[in-house]
């Protein structure tokens, strides 16, 4: 088909030309540039082109200059579709509020699906994250977030810009807000989510927040949250009944900790990665809960007793769960406190059915902390593992690390005896990996499929399902898989 850009008033050659399209058609095309100032270039084409991309309903604006968002508002109040379905700005340096709170009050009533806003999106993250743990930062001023009666979806990343939320009742129009996530925020003091607020939010992250001392949240339609990093919190209290998914790792310490009381009698999926004390934290009861991520376990290293006793603390909260999730960070430091017994602080895990353990290696070996948890819980039906190793150039340990220690008596000689089937993500064929898979099958006798997905880095995997086979049983299905 031949396409060319020609004057709608322009005699034709007999190919089809863009101005033979149907305006809706055009219109598209538009849309699918996911650059509002450059659709909006098109007007200078003719009369009919000159307000086509005020019909786009998704609107894409880079913001450059910090005191100056006159472009945006003035695009927004041009606007002709009878809605907005998703507005994204972006301000590639840190905007100020007075220029942020004018295009947000344009936008407000027209926004009837996703908003969208970044600040300081040039900004690399790993400075976000300094600038999240330093004691002094840059104040940027705050903005009120007004009333979006339509939105769906709020997206803000603040780049740290102060926020300040609506007064109650200004989500709870038809279509009401569903989703909620803020990012990069710096609140001040209180903040408040309830049902007189946002009565029908679905989803809520607060991610990577400041300024937040006390946080109450609650809201009936909630079912999925995830706080994570919010520094200087002291009291958290979160009433949702509907909540089935909840992550929560924030930065608590005994030092400042007051209170944390959640009650979601209705959860599945639980992760805690955070600081754990009776004294100062109230579960609910959960009778719906299946899978439980505990805080990060440490076979080594100086801190290694008191991490593993706050994940110690945090499992005794359950006796039986169907599905345990554990992040096994293996970081020997030598010469600070990498003596046995491994992984001390660890006495008991509760009875699981399924077990997934994530390996932070750092090019370390691991069969030693797998078995000695594997020991622990030999009721399993199911171990999955997932290697986080660097693959591309990263330091191998010494030959006298203390990870190469092979495991102890009980831990090799341990009987799996209700696992059928394993899961491992990541597999690179290092003599301490097959060393491992060789002991996992001698002490799962029962185990029926083995799924392993390899680096494409392991030149020798070919040999690996005869080398497998050579272990298993007749009745062991091994399946090899390449990961790229």
């Amino acid at each position: 088909m031949q396409t060319t850009m020609a004057d709608c008033d322009g005699d034709g050659d007999g190919g089809l030309e863009l101005s033979d399209l149907p305006d809706d058609m055009l219109a598209y095309i538009l849309d699918q540039l996911k650059d509002t100032h450059a659709a909006a270039r098109t007007s200078v084409l003719s009369r009919r082109w000159r307000n086509l991309w005020a019909r786009i309903p998704r609107l894409f604006f880079w913001n450059r200059q910090p005191h100056d968002s006159s472009h945006v508002s003035d695009a927004l109040a041009a606007h002709a579709a009878s809605a907005i379905t998703q507005l994204n700005v972006m301000s590639l340096y840190s905007a100020t509020p007075d220029a942020t709170a004018s295009w947000l009050r344009v936008a407000a009533p027209l926004v009837s699906g996703e908003l969208c806003f970044v600040n300081r999106s040039v900004v690399p993250m790993s400075t976000l994250i300094q600038e999240l743990s330093e004691e002094v930062v840059e104040e940027r001023g705050v903005f009120e977030l007004p009333c979006f009666p339509k939105a769906t979806v709020i997206r803000l990343g603040l780049g740290f810009l102060g926020l300040s939320l609506p007064p109650s009742g200004v989500f709870s129009a038809q279509p009401a807000l569903r989703k909620l996530h803020l990012e990069h925020v710096r609140l001040h003091g209180e903040c408040t989510l309830d049902d007189a607020t946002m009565p029908f939010l679905e989803e809520l992250l607060i991610y990577r927040v400041r300024g937040l001392a006390n946080l109450t949240i609650k809201l009936k339609s909630l079912i999925w949250m995830y706080l994570l990093e919010i520094v200087e919190l002291v009291h958290l209290n979160a009433v949702v009944p509907g909540l089935k998914n909840l992550s929560v790792r924030l930065w608590l310490y005994r030092k400042n900790l007051s209170s944390v009381c959640i009650v979601a009698e209705k959860l599945e999926d639980f992760s805690w990665g955070t600081w754990y004390h009776p004294g100062f934290m109230e579960f609910g009861k959960m009778p719906y809960l299946r899978m439980v991520t505990p805080p990060s376990v440490f076979p080594y290293g100086a801190w290694k007793v008191e991490l593993n006793q706050n994940c110690q603390r945090f499992l005794k909260l359950f006796s039986r769960i169907h599905s345990l999730i554990l992040i096994v960070a293996i970081t020997p430091t030598p010469g600070l406190g990498d003596d046995w017994p491994l992984m001390e602080g660890i006495t008991r895990l509760p009875d699981i059915t399924v077990l997934y353990l994530h390996l932070a290696t750092q090019g370390h070996t691991y069969g030693a902390s797998v078995l000695h948890i594997l020991a622990m819980c030999t009721g399993i039906a199911k171990l999955a593992l997932q290697i986080d190793v660097d693959f591309e150039g990263g330091t191998p340990c010494s030959l006298n690390c203390i990870c190469h220690q092979p495991p102890s008596q009980g831990a090799q000689n341990f009987v799996v005896r209700f696992l059928e089937e394993v899961e491992i993500n990541n597999f690179n064929g290092k003599k301490h990996e097959l060393d491992f898979v060789k002991v996992l099958f001698k002490a799962a006798p029962k185990l029926r499929r083995m799924r392993v997905t390899y680096h494409h880095s392991f030149t020798g995997w070919e040999t690996l399902p005869e080398i497998f086979q050579r272990w298993a049983s007749q009745e062991t299905s091994a399946q090899v898989i390449c990961l790229w």
